[in-house]
């Protein structure tokens, strides 16, 4: 409330800069604020060196400390550096289901916008789109706004919105 969100936030690719900077600004009492925010993009590259110090320095961070890790490449199942992070933290996945479950996936988040839409359609916008979640969600909305006041889309519908693809 009232605070300069920049005073508060940080983000940066792992090894563009020294560790011990996000640390150092996570462990900075908030300014106007109750929590402090660092976002590490692709943490999977930290050197092994790295990984050690990570791991002893995130023990003792603040409970105004909040870090957020973005591994694009690993996962903890492969990763042990990984599988330690994600023991002692939240960890939340964020890739989409493999290509047979990605209409149902769709059709979720649909329903969750008050569209209900036929499967054809869900085919459809998961060929349409590829595996880029933001644009399917995108997709969808707009799906969602063309066909209001109804709440029901079909192929017909997706088709019109977005074209053929060209294959």
């Amino acid at each position: 409330k009232g605070a300069d969100l920049s005073s508060n936030f940080e983000e940066c690719s792992a090894g563009d800069r020294p560790l011990g900077e996000t640390f150092d600004f996570l462990k900075t009492a908030p300014f106007l604020a109750e929590k402090r925010m660092a976002v590490l993009w692709e943490v999977e590259a930290l050197d092994d060196e790295d990984r050690e110090d990570f791991l002893s320095k995130a023990q003792s961070l603040p409970g105004t400390a909040i870090l957020v890790l973005v591994a694009e490449e690993g996962t903890p199942k492969k990763d042990d550096f990984l599988k330690q992070i994600s023991l002692k933290s939240n960890l939340v996945s964020c890739y989409l289901p493999k290509e047979d479950k990605l209409p149902s996936w769709i059709r979720a988040y649909a329903e969750k916008k008050g569209l209900r839409i036929s499967g054809e359609a869900c085919l459809f916008l998961g060929e349409t789109m590829g595996e880029d979640a933001a644009a399917i969600t995108r997709a969808v909305e707009q799906l969602a706004l063309m066909v209001s006041p109804k709440e029901s889309a079909d192929l017909k519908d997706a088709v019109t919105l977005f074209g053929r693809p060209l294959k």
